[in-house]
């Protein structure tokens, strides 16, 4: 007898690992308010996730074996599941043609084993204010960008670690897609900045365009090939026009080609790193597959970066060295390698697009190549540097595909720009950082790369470790405390570096909120609330225990805590704990947020909605300048200060209402009159 994996026999055994994951957002259903003031954090080890080691595709029948199924990928005419098997399974399994097993590798983003090599730094007096070079070496400082984008916009899949929402790139519909992975908050869950910075770079270039956030890196920017491939039929199924893959392997996977060749049969344009292993290597998968565009680096001088590698799949180049983009925590960051010249040929694609929907992928492909500035040898640099402006020229052309690409190599073109000036500087951990007051923003202060794990690590912590709703409110922004003097003290626990022992209650702290922050947090480390799974009954028991800094900053943080001298310690305990100051103030704006509904009813913000940065856009920006100011004290040493909550001046209070604002702020207030308070609270106040 035998049968078919199919999507009933899959889905029975992973739903309840895999909806939450894989439903789109705009489909979402919208928790009800009971549900959501009873929202629990079942905490398990990351270690812990039932993961499959192999990855089974197939588009027929296989023998009937015990084999167990630990998570369904793609359930469309192919199907493709997790699954853990002997070796003996895999050898049966691969005697039928219609079946692939591969084991479940990860591939990784192509960026340098550094990839933040700094936060906003100074920068060179030559560079136009309005455009960063690389932006300029494309032309695309010359395009028309006159479009209507309302009816049917391009929608463009970034395939990456995530999307930083207080970066405010506007995100149109988010899916995270590492099983390991799934407790983040969803405002900030880019943990390495790598698919911000990638997503940045498209919205340059192509505004109009909707950028979908499927995350499918980890926070070592690592995805296993069954999260990848799973991705990819995610995009599939909803509708994208694009994907960005910056990441790649050099280990040719068929399961993988397989997901490709769908993507491309259903119209899909796929565009991906080349790769960063330079001369000696391979053009990695996927962007080797002949379906995907592989694109290579070139620097401010428009040569090919020493990493950039060098192969006939190479089929364009673009600006990928010194490339200065939004990152984690709404900071900037510096960016080398090939996983940022992709999503410039991705923003190109995503503008042409835009501007001819009559223009399918393969179109779009041909002008794009027949466009590309000729720079060198075809297998460092393909048909050459990408040239937006060029190509725009050819989209309006009348002329077939094909000969535009012989027009293009007779035609006298001006050389590619240069800007041999630019050289930003590393960012740098030093004493006197930490002590120096910031002025104008942080054009004149950088964080490090350390700085800035630490700080996200921070911001992430608290869902990681102390349940929200029901032992910790006061560490995730919930009206029902005052958020506002909750955030205060965390930010002097975090001057103090984790020594609660002296530290009194803030003003306008309730005594409960103060004891179990006092209690969270000490010099011997963080407390962990960890619950079970809920039995047959819904009981679930709480387990407790201190996690030491070591672990905390070791472990979780992946920065060595043990055999530094005291003084770093200090300042890494500070930089965490920061970060979970952050983490209130930001939560604040999901927790504690409301809106008025169609009739007039005050309603609290749920988190499908919040995913739509364009249907509440201030809300984000408004989180953005608190998360901005926690940024500022951090590197001012400084305590929170109850205007933090303000975005004053900032346009920022539009169409929605923070819950007890203004009365937490009267009871917090240390230094200001209450006019002052009022004028800047009392609009979007919502009084509970």
């Amino acid at each position: 007898m035998k049968w078919k994996l199919s999507r009933i026999i899959c889905g029975v055994l992973s739903i309840s690992m895999i909806v939450s994951a894989i439903v789109p957002v705009d489909v979402m259903a919208v928790e009800t308010e009971a549900e959501w003031e009873n929202e629990l954090d079942v905490t398990d080890d990351p270690d812990e996730t039932d993961r499959g080691e192999y990855v089974i595709y197939t588009e027929g029948d296989i023998p009937e074996e015990q084999i167990e199924l630990v998570q369904e990928v793609s359930d469309g005419e192919s199907v493709v599941c997790e699954a853990d098997l002997s070796q003996e399974q895999v050898l049966l399994l691969n005697q039928s043609e219609e079946v692939y097993v591969e084991e479940n590798f990860f591939l990784s983003g192509a960026g340098l084993d550094d990839m933040e090599t700094g936060g906003q730094d100074d920068v060179s007096e030559n560079m136009e204010e309005d455009m960063e070079w690389n932006y300029q070496m494309i032309h695309a400082d010359k395009v028309s960008k006159e479009m209507d984008a309302d009816e049917n916009p391009v929608k463009v899949a970034v395939m990456d670690s995530g999307i930083e929402l207080l970066s405010c790139i506007p995100v149109y519909g988010s899916v995270n897609l590492v099983k390991e992975e799934q407790d983040l908050p969803y405002y900030m869950n880019d943990m390495v900045g790598h698919g911000t910075a990638v997503a940045d770079i498209i919205n340059q270039i192509a505004p109009e365009a909707q950028l979908y956030s499927v995350r499918v890196l980890d926070e070592e920017n690592r995805g296993r090939l069954s999260d990848v491939v799973e991705g990819i039929y995610w995009c599939i199924d909803n509708g994208m026009d694009i994907i960005n893959m910056s990441f790649g392997t050099w280990k040719e996977s068929e399961i993988l080609r397989k997901a490709i060749q769908e993507a491309s049969a259903q119209g899909i344009m796929i565009v991906a790193s080349a790769g960063n292993g330079g001369v000696g290597a391979n053009v990695e998968y996927p962007a080797a597959f002949p379906e995907v565009m592989a694109i290579g680096a070139v620097d401010t001088s428009a040569q090919r970066t020493e990493e950039s590698v060098v192969g006939p799949e190479v089929e364009m180049t673009a600006p990928g060295e010194q490339i200065l983009t939004k990152s984690v925590l709404g900071l900037e960051t510096v960016n080398s390698g090939t996983s940022m010249a992709a999503p410039h040929v991705t923003g190109a694609a995503a503008f042409l697009m835009q501007q001819d929907r009559g223009k399918d992928a393969g179109q779009i492909r041909l002008i794009l190549n027949a466009s590309a500035n000729l720079a060198g040898d075809m297998e460092e640099y393909g048909y050459g540097v990408l040239d937006l402006e060029y190509a725009q020229r050819l989209l309006e052309d009348d002329t077939d595909a094909m000969e535009k690409a012989e027009i293009q190599h007779c035609a006298e073109r001006e050389p590619v720009p240069t800007f041999e000036e630019i050289d930003y500087v590393e960012g740098r951990w030093t004493e006197d950082s930490h002590n120096k007051i910031i002025q104008g923003g942080f054009n004149v202060m950088s964080f490090s790369t350390t700085e800035r794990k630490l700080l996200k690590k921070g911001a992430v912590y608290p869902d990681e470790t102390l349940p929200k709703k029901q032992d910790t409110p006061e560490w995730h922004g919930y009206s029902t405390e005052n958020y506002i003097a909750n955030y205060i003290h965390a930010t002097r626990i975090a001057k103090a570096a984790g020594d609660t022992s002296s530290l009194t209650q803030t003003r306008g702290q309730d005594s409960g909120s103060y004891q179990r922050m006092k209690k969270a947090v000490t010099l011997e480390g963080i407390q962990k609330i960890t619950y079970s799974k809920p039995d047959s009954s819904g009981n679930m028991t709480a387990s407790t225990r201190r996690v030491s800094w070591e672990e905390i900053i070791g472990s979780f943080a992946g920065v060595a805590y043990f055999g530094v001298d005291d003084q770093t310690q200090k300042n890494y305990r500070k930089a965490f704990l920061y970060g979970m100051a952050l983490h209130i103030a930001t939560d604040a704006f999901s927790h504690s947020s409301y809106y008025k509904d169609e009739t007039g009813v005050m309603q609290r913000r749920t988190h499908p909605e919040a995913h739509d940065t364009n249907a509440d856009g201030n809300r984000y920006t408004s989180a953005k300048y608190i998360a901005k100011k926690v940024l500022d004290n951090y590197l001012s040493n400084k305590k929170g200060d109850v205007l933090d909550f303000s975005a004053y001046g900032q346009d920022c209070w539009k169409n929605f209402y923070m819950g007890n604002l203004l009365y937490y702020a009267q009871q917090a207030n240390e230094s200001y009159s209450t006019s002052e308070l009022t004028k800047r609270f009392k609009a979007v106040d919502y009084k509970l």
